[in-house]
């Protein structure tokens, strides 16, 4: 199957890595990469144990992770934008039921996940509007081509909403108020050209937007997300929970840094 793509991202601005060394930009390359091993055998242990007690052959098993991470390929490090590094995620499907040596072309998506467990367990019925998502069974048997998968964008400290959908062979990134971006993935797997301002693929990009008007109203939901971020940051001022907050993910800071 093509990969997977995680509904959400986070911003961590490229600046903050810019600056960094090149050194010091080879040693976080090799730190993720520690941490991938590091699961890796964590996921053999996994799997040993399941052979161990003769249950690898009637345990159906989905791996899947929720974002990429760019290791600063096209300027960028973290999960902070739409190109596949970041976005596109391992979805991985074994067990029972599962046929081996099929390639499927139909894009998945993390809204997947629900009716894929659900018909692994077993469990019919599901109310088919709480679960806009599809079952990857039903992928692999009947796959659609031409389905469309979404992913958006509204973290902290983004100037702006992104919304971004997969389409064949296309991916289009609308930035509200901004240009949007325009990939032909099967002729630029690494995504260097972009045909977002191209006169060419004008017809396309407006395709492209139907489609994403289709699912989603951006300017709409843009306002909604920035609206709902200033409240709940006024919120946090006024209880002083925020001038509390000691680190952000990761990076120490001093005390009352945050406002």
């Amino acid at each position: 199957m093509r990969p997977e793509y995680s509904s959400n991202a986070t911003l961590i601005s490229q600046r903050h890595f810019s600056r960094c060394p090149k050194d010091t930009r080879r040693t976080a390359r090799q730190a993720y990469y520690g941490l991938c091993s590091f699961l890796d055998d964590n996921i053999g242990q996994l799997l040993t144990a399941l052979e161990d007690n003769r249950l690898a052959s009637t345990t159906r098993i989905l791996y899947l992770t929720d974002h990429g991470e760019m290791l600063g390929d096209h300027g960028f490090w973290t999960k902070c934008v739409m190109y596949e590094n970041s976005v596109a995620v391992p979805m991985i499907l074994s067990g029972p039921g599962v046929p081996a040596g099929i390639e499927v072309g139909a894009p998945v998506s993390l809204i997947d996940v629900h009716p894929t467990v659900l018909e692994g367990l077993g469990v019919s019925g599901a109310d088919k509007e709480e679960t806009p998502g599809v079952s990857l069974f039903a992928s692999i048997g009947s796959p659609d081509e031409d389905r469309i998968v979404f992913s958006e964008f509204h973290d902290g400290g983004a100037i702006t909403g992104i919304f971004m959908i997969r389409w064949r062979r296309w991916k289009y990134v609308h930035y509200v108020g901004y240009p949007p971006q325009l990939y032909d993935l099967e002729d630029d797997p690494t995504e260097g050209n972009d045909l977002g301002l191209d006169p060419a693929y004008a017809e396309i990009r407006e395709n492209c937007d139907a489609k994403l008007r289709a699912i989603v109203d951006p300017e709409r939901v843009n306002a909604q997300a920035f609206s709902e971020q200033k409240s709940r940051l006024a919120e946090l001022r006024a209880s002083g929970l925020l001038s509390k907050k000691q680190d952000f993910g990761f990076t120490p800071v001093e005390s009352g840094a945050v406002s």
